[in-house]
């Protein structure tokens, strides 16, 4: 498995919409390095991930509905709260290449964290694709 992308919007500190294209060039150069100043979004883009996954229990432990409901607002962007952007999601594409045929996994949760409510929105589309060598 290998994630192809990750948009992230609103989330955190990433305000506005932001994608992070993880595909290699060179399949024998097969690690990427994301670095950056403390505060600067590298632990953000992981918490990320876990939750596009996972969603309510993104740290393994199943959070109740109020817990989960209270962690995603905490992580709308203050920014993006005041202008009243609604846009707040994170979707990201992973590929199954260790199965035949390949399959790409399109995997977004969205929320709608807005007059103190949370309304999440989770759509899953796959795509099966055949290698051709």
């Amino acid at each position: 498995m290998r994630i192809n992308s990750l948009t992230i919007c609103n989330f955190r500190n990433y305000q506005g919409e932001h994608t992070l294209d993880f595909r290699l060039s060179d399949p024998k150069k097969n690690i990427i390095l994301i670095g950056g100043f403390n505060g600067a979004g590298k632990t953000t883009l992981f918490d990320a991930i876990k939750l596009c996954m996972f969603g309510y229990q993104y740290e393994g432990v199943p959070l109740t509905k109020s817990q989960y409901e209270q962690y995603i607002r905490s992580c709308w962007n203050n920014k993006a709260a005041q202008e009243h952007d609604r846009r707040y999601y994170i979707s990201m594409e992973i590929v199954l290449d260790d199965v035949q045929p390949v399959y790409t996994i399109t995997l977004r949760r969205s929320w709608d964290a807005y007059d103190n409510s949370s309304v999440k929105t989770f759509l899953f589309f796959v795509m099966a694709v055949l290698l051709r060598l």
